[in-house]
C-alpha cells in the first residue's frame, strides 16, 4: 500500500511545508469531532473518517527507506490517540485539562525516545513546545464556554449586543449591518473576523451540529488564529537569527504565555487583528531581504486585512513605513520599481484598511475614530487619579494580590497604574483570581513573578540589542524601536482617554510580547559563543526563569479546568 502511494505520478503533500493549512485542518477536524454530543452516531462517524484520513496520509508520507511494517504501527499510534483522545473528552466532563495531561504524557515519552537516540535537536523541542502549547490552548476552550472569561461578546441573541449580536447579525442576514453603528454596541468594528465566524456556523451547520454547539465551536476559529499567531511568531524569529537556546527560549515564552491562552477561547477580534499585525512584522522583514511584489503585497493584505478586523493594526504602519522610506534611499537606482511596488502596496492597504471607516461616515456621518466611550458616572472611572499617582504610583500594597483588581470581578479596588495593570492582566486577564479559583493560589503567584521578570527581562535585553553595534541590522534596530514606543505610547494614551479600568488591558499591546520575548532569545543567541562565568550563570538564570514561568502557566490553566 505504501508503495502504491508513493509511486503515484503527484508530488506527495508535504505538511510540514504548509504549516498554516495543515493546523487549520487541525481544528477543523477537532471542531467537527467535539462538536458532536459524543459517542453519538454523527460523532462516531466522523471520527472514523478522520481517523481513515490520519491512515492515509501517514502512508502518503512516509519515507522511501520505511517498511510498510513501520509505517502500519505509526499509523495505529496515531489513531490509538485518537480514540483515546475522544474517549478522555467524552467521559470526562471537564475533559480540557485531563487531555492536557494526556498530551504532556505523550511528549515526555516522544522526547526521552528523541534523547536516547540522540536526534533530540532545536527543531523537534520546538515542535514539543508547539503542540504541548497547542494541547494546552485546545484544553482551555474544551473548558471554558463563549460566555466566560469574554471581552465585550455577551449573549448569542439577535437582541442581544456586542460581538456575539454582530455576528448572528451577519449569519441572519448574509449582509453587513447598514445602520448607524453607534446605535449597536461593538458594531463599529471593521467585519472581517465576525464576517468568517457568520461563515463558520454556516459551516458547522451542514456538518449537523447545533446551534449551541456551533456558537462554542467558534473557538476553534480562534484556536486556529492564536495557533497561527505561534507559528508566525517562530517565523519572525527564525528570521532574526534566533539559534538553539534563544530560539527555545524566546518561542517557550509565547508559545505558554496566559496571554495567548485566553486569546485561543476569546471570541471578538482581538486574535485575529494580533495575527495580520504578526504577519506584516514577519512579511516586512521578508520583504527587506527581498524587495519583491510579491512580498510587499504580502504585508499589504496582512495590514488591510488587518485593519478590516480591528483599526488598531494601523499601529504596525509606523514601522513599516520607516522600513519603506529607508530602502528607498538607499535604493534610489531602483526608485521607479520600489515606487511602484509601494503604490501597488496602497492600492491594496487603504480600500481595505479604511473602507469600513469610509463607508460608515458616508452612510452615517460616523467619525473615523469613533470609540464609544463609557461614562464618568460609572464605578470603574478612575479619572480622578491623578497622571503622577497613576504613571509612578508602584506601592507595594498594589502587589498584595497578583491578581487584577477589578471590583465587579471579586477585585478590593479597581486597578488605576496602566503598568501594574499590564503585568496583571498580561497573567490572568481580568475574571481569573484565587477567589474564583482557589487551587491555583501558589502556581498564580509563580507565573505571575515569573512574568514580571522576563517582561522586565524583554525591555532590558531590547535596550542592549539596540545600543550593541553587532547584535541586529541598524534598519531592524529602528523597526522594532518605533513599533514599541507607537504600540506602549498609544496603550498610555488610550488609558488617559479613557480612563476606565476596563481600558487597562494587555490585549492592547500583544505584539509588544513577542517582541520581548525575541529581544530575549536575541541576548541569549549573542551570548552563545561566550565561556565567561557571567555568561553561564546568565543563561542559566535565564533558562530557570522561562522553566518556572511555563510550568507554572501550564499548571495554572490546567487547574482552572479540573
Amino acid at each position: 500500500m505504501s508503495d502504491t502511494i508513493k509511486k503515484n505520478k503527484y508530488k506527495s503533500f508535504n505538511f510540514s511545508e504548509h504549516p498554516i493549512l495543515t493546523l487549520g485542518l487541525i481544528c477543523f477536524c477537532l471542531a467537527l469531532i467535539f462538536g458532536t454530543v459524543p459517542f453519538s452516531t454523527t460523532g462516531i462517524i466522523l471520527l472514523l473518517c478522520i481517523a481513515f484520513i490520519i491512515i492515509v496520509v501517514t502512508f502518503w508520507q512516509s519515507k522511501d527507506d520505511e517498511s510498510f511494517k513501520i509505517t502500519s504501527i505509526k499509523a495505529i499510534s496515531y489513531v490509538s490517540m485518537l480514540f483515546i483522545a475522544y474517549c478522555i473528552m467524552a467521559i470526562q466532563q471537564k475533559s480540557g485539562a485531563f487531555l492536557f495531561l494526556f498530551a504532556v504524557f505523550l511528549a515526555i515519552i516522544y522526547g526521552i525516545h528523541c534523547y536516547i537516540n540522540n536526534v533530540l535537536d532545536t527543531r523537534k523541542i520546538i515542535i514539543i513546545l508547539f503542540i504541548l502549547a497547542f494541547a494546552l490552548k485546545l484544553a482551555y476552550i474544551l473548558y471554558t464556554t463563549v460566555h466566560q472569561r469574554q471581552h465585550d461578546v455577551e449573549k448569542f441573541d439577535i437582541n442581544a449586543r456586542g460581538h456575539a449580536a454582530y455576528i448572528l447579525y451577519i449569519f441572519n442576514n448574509w449582509s453587513l449591518p447598514d445602520i448607524d453603528v453607534r446605535d449597536y454596541w461593538q458594531f463599529y468594528h471593521p467585519p472581517l473576523h465576525h464576517l468568517l465566524a457568520a461563515i463558520w456556523l454556516k459551516i458547522q451547520s451542514i456538518f449537523g451540529i447545533a446551534t449551541e454547539a456551533s456558537y462554542e465551536g467558534l473557538q476553534y476559529l480562534t484556536l486556529f488564529y492564536s495557533s497561527v499567531s505561534m507559528y508566525l511568531s517562530y517565523r519572525i524569529m527564525q528570521e532574526l537569527k534566533l539559534r538553539r537556546m534563544g530560539l527555545i527560549i524566546a518561542f517557550a515564552i509565547v508559545a505558554f504565555h496566559p496571554t495567548f491562552i485566553i486569546l485561543a477561547g476569546s471570541v471578538n477580534n482581538d486574535i485575529l487583528s494580533l495575527t495580520f499585525m504578526l504577519g506584516a512584522i514577519l512579511n516586512t522583514i521578508v520583504w527587506y531581504r527581498e524587495q519583491t511584489l510579491k512580498n510587499i503585497m504580502k504585508i499589504a493584505l496582512c495590514v488591510g486585512l488587518g485593519m478590516f478586523t480591528k483599526l488598531s493594526v494601523w499601529m504596525v504602519a509606523p514601522a513599516i513605513a520607516i522600513v519603506f522610506l529607508i530602502v528607498l534611499i538607499k535604493n534610489r537606482k531602483n526608485f521607479k520599481s520600489l515606487i511602484g511596488q509601494m503604490l501597488a502596496f496602497g492600492g491594496v492597504c487603504i480600500p481595505l484598511g479604511l473602507g469600513w471607516s469610509i463607508r460608515n461616515y458616508l452612510m452615517h456621518k460616523v467619525p473615523f475614530t469613533y470609540v464609544p466611550k463609557l461614562s464618568v458616572t460609572n464605578s470603574q472611572y478612575i479619572g480622578y487619579y491623578s497622571i503622577f499617582e497613576r504613571l509612578f504610583d508602584f506601592n507595594f500594597s498594589q502587589f498584595d494580590s497578583v491578581y487584577t483588581q477589578f471590583v465587579f470581578y471579586a477585585g478590593k479596588y479597581f486597578e488605576y497604574n496602566p503598568t501594574i495593570a499590564l503585568f496583571k492582566t498580561a497573567m490572568f486577564d481580568e475574571i481569573i483570581n484565587d477567589t474564583y479559583y482557589p487551587e491555583i493560589k501558589f502556581s498564580g503567584v509563580v507565573l505571575f513573578w515569573s512574568g514580571v521578570v522576563l517582561a522586565l527581562l524583554g525591555v532590558i535585553a531590547m535596550v542592549y540589542i539596540l545600543i550593541n553595534k553587532r547584535s541586529m541590522k541598524p534598519i531592524f534596530k529602528v523597526f522594532f524601536a518605533l513599533l514599541f514606543v507607537v504600540i506602549l505610547g498609544s496603550y498610555y494614551i488610550f488609558c488617559f482617554e479613557f480612563p476606565f479600568t476596563c481600558t487597562q488591558n494587555v490585549r492592547y499591546v500583544v505584539p509588544l510580547i513577542v517582541t520581548g520575548a525575541m529581544f530575549i532569545g536575541l541576548w541569549l543567541t549573542k551570548t552563545l559563543g561566550k565561556k565567561t562565568k557571567s555568561a553561564k550563570v546568565f543563561r542559566i538564570a535565564v533558562c530557570a526563569i522561562t522553566v518556572c514561568f511555563c510550568i507554572s502557566s501550564a499548571v495554572t490553566y490546567t487547574l482552572i479546568g479540573i
